[in-house]
């Protein structure tokens, strides 16, 4: 049973979205990653007791292959709650909710970046770029905000940059991967730029030319 099947299986309540991860589709609700589809199977997350019992019980264990082997711990639903719809819903419940328990922990353990180079998403070409145009702490790069610091890099540098650009601003602002906004916030942001794009551009122009 692949991800999708599972997902329409179960009830869960929050934002549901989909990214290539190593090698896969890793799943995610809220931000937080619960399971990986690889092959027409459905590896869920387990850490702590989850993942002894995972282990225990002899699940098989979703194995990454790239420059090396690396056993993750993610576990492939086994048939007895593929079958079962209450066990499977069970179990999918615990696991997002250790899932979101682990994202909201990281982030609250993240120090609030006051350099550039310290934000999620952050490349050192990303970096040159924000200081071009006159941006070169975090703190102003919050104040002006994604949108408007893709459409400068644009506009003042006449790049040809993709929207890849716009979604790793944000991402380094919310501290979260670019691939993890969604859809409707990509989106929201895409319209952003085009308000901004129409709007007279005279700020830029005076201030490219000073």
């Amino acid at each position: 049973m692949d991800g999708m099947a599972v997902i329409q299986r179960v009830q869960l309540s929050g934002t549901i979205t989909t990214h290539p991860m190593f090698s896969g589709v890793g799943y995610f609700i809220d931000g937080a990653m619960f399971g990986i589809d690889f092959d027409g199977l459905f590896y869920v997350k387990a850490n702590g007791p989850l993942k002894q019992q995972c282990k225990q019980a002899g699940w098989r264990p979703y194995i990454y292959r790239k420059n090396q082997k690396v056993v993750t711990n993610y576990y492939a639903l086994p048939d007895d709650y593929i079958n079962n719809s209450e066990r499977l819903g069970s179990l999918i419940d615990r696991v997002v909710e250790a899932a979101k328990h682990d994202f909201q922990s990281r982030l609250e353990q993240k120090v609030r970046p006051t350099k550039l180079r310290d934000l999620p998403n952050m490349r050192l070409s990303t970096e040159i770029l924000l200081k071009q145009i006159g941006i070169t702490s975090v703190e102003e790069l919050r104040e002006v905000g994604a949108a408007q610091a893709y459409v400068w890099v644009r506009d003042r540098l006449t790049l040809d940059v993709s929207e890849r650009l716009l979604f790793r601003l944000e991402g380094a602002l919310v501290q979260r991967h670019w691939m993890c906004l969604g859809e409707t916030k990509q989106q929201t942001l895409i319209d952003r730029v085009l308000m901004l794009s129409l709007s007279p551009r005279s700020e830029c122009t005076e201030q490219k030319s000073s």
